[in-house]
């Protein structure tokens, strides 16, 4: 994220976060330190949410094995393969 607007920025393209009320540029066209420190902030933090889901579903599912509640995935399945290509959606994706 922070190389496309470094491409934007060199370009002098400002880039407006509205929500945030952050600009990439300032008045006189120089790059905001303020708003690339908070971008870079928001980007790490963005990258760090799906490791802690992970985390915690981990966390979750060990919790659930030992009160005796979680089996897991089933292993395999319990249709043929002719009533799995059969099925309306396999043969809308093979026609594609």
């Amino acid at each position: 994220m922070l190389n496309t607007i470094s491409i934007f920025n060199s370009k002098k393209i400002n880039i407006h976060f509205i929500q945030q009320g952050l600009q990439t540029l300032n008045e006189d066209g120089t790059e905001n330190i303020i708003s690339k420190m908070i971008i870079s902030i928001l980007g790490v933090v963005a990258e760090m949410e799906p490791n802690l889901i992970r985390e915690r579903q981990k966390e979750g599912i060990l919790i659930a094995k030992v009160k005796g509640v979680y089996k897991g995935r089933r292993e395999g399945t319990t249709i043929s393969d002719l009533e799995f290509m059969n099925k309306v959606k396999v043969k809308r994706q093979l026609s594609i």
